[in-house]
């Protein structure tokens, strides 16, 4: 059994099971053959804007990783993988090891010589989330790299759940309510996605901020939208169900803070539920839960 193909193709090379049934120059011992996993690590070919982008990092990290632009480069090139975005938080062990029994989470414990990197994976989804295979190679790729000194962790992100988002609006003539439900879901989605997110829809940033006024500008940019009278929405750590599985065995249950729902609003009634500002720590991004949307419209 051969432990290792290569096969071309780019992405389009990731086939699935049995799909493999021949080979190009196969030894005259081998009648037939067959793969019994997917193939995985396909990358399309780099375009020359993409050489040229990289050309002076490749110069410039000389083979040994010191800063954090460095680790998210040698990250980024790890062989046989995939890898959209890579983060690193300087000073810091996973955020995991910081719990206490105590409210709140502490960020501002710092170790020196430590970092920890948050690996993005190239995949579909609104939460795209590396296996623990991906992370372990990482982190073997990394460890060739970085100074004897250096205390290097490889780490999923830890994402927070926007949802049950309430939009009131009042419509442009011409504008039906499914259509606008639909363009309203997809900016947000798009917007505080960890890959294509954010002003320069190079990702939403690791431990930003969300203000209810982030959410209303985006909804008033829809095509369609004259008024944005009301948006609502509340943010805890459960992710969407997986493959059939009860949504309970995704939930980000290490993070005190996000066990319990919070309401993202404007105006303030009760301050141990309401806030106006989501802020994200170092490891945490976004996703939009757009099956929990609901549009108003204001006649």
């Amino acid at each position: 059994m051969a432990l290792q193909y290569r096969w071309g193709g780019g992405i389009a090379g990731e086939v699935g099971v049995g799909v493999v049934s021949k080979l190009d120059s196969p030894p005259a011992q081998v009648q037939d053959v067959v793969n019994v996993v997917s193939a995985l690590g396909g990358k399309n070919a780099e375009t020359l804007d993409q050489a040229k982008a990289r050309a002076p990092k490749d110069l410039k990290v000389l083979g040994r990783a010191v800063t954090s632009e460095d680790f998210q480069i040698f990250t980024m090139q790890t062989p046989g993988l995939r890898v959209a975005r890579a983060e690193v938080v300087p000073l810091r062990t996973p955020f995991a090891d910081l719990i206490t029994d105590g409210p709140g989470l502490d960020t501002t414990r710092e170790r020196a010589g430590a970092l920890s990197v948050i690996v993005v994976p190239d995949t579909q989804g609104p939460f795209p989330t590396p296996t623990d295979g991906m992370l372990r190679k990482v982190c073997a790729w990394l460890d060739k790299y970085r100074l004897v000194t250096t205390e290097v962790h490889v780490v999923p992100p830890m994402y927070v759940r926007i949802y049950d988002i309430c939009v009131t609006v009042k419509p442009k003539p011409g504008f039906s309510k499914a259509v606008l439900r639909e363009a309203i879901a997809a900016r947000l989605e798009h917007y505080f996605h960890v890959l294509t997110g954010g002003e320069e829809q190079h990702g939403f940033p690791f431990g930003g901020a969300v203000h209810h006024a982030d959410l209303v500008a985006q909804v008033f940019r829809v095509d369609g939208v004259d008024t944005v009278t009301c948006v609502e929405a509340y943010f805890d750590g459960r992710k969407l169900p997986v493959d059939g599985q009860d949504s309970a065995s995704t939930d980000l249950t290490w993070r005190n803070e996000r066990s319990t729902a919070r309401h993202l609003t404007g105006c303030i009634v009760d301050a141990a539920v309401d806030v106006t500002v989501l802020q994200l720590a170092l490891d945490e991004n976004l996703f939009i839960d757009s099956s929990t949307l609901t549009v108003v419209i204001e006649a």
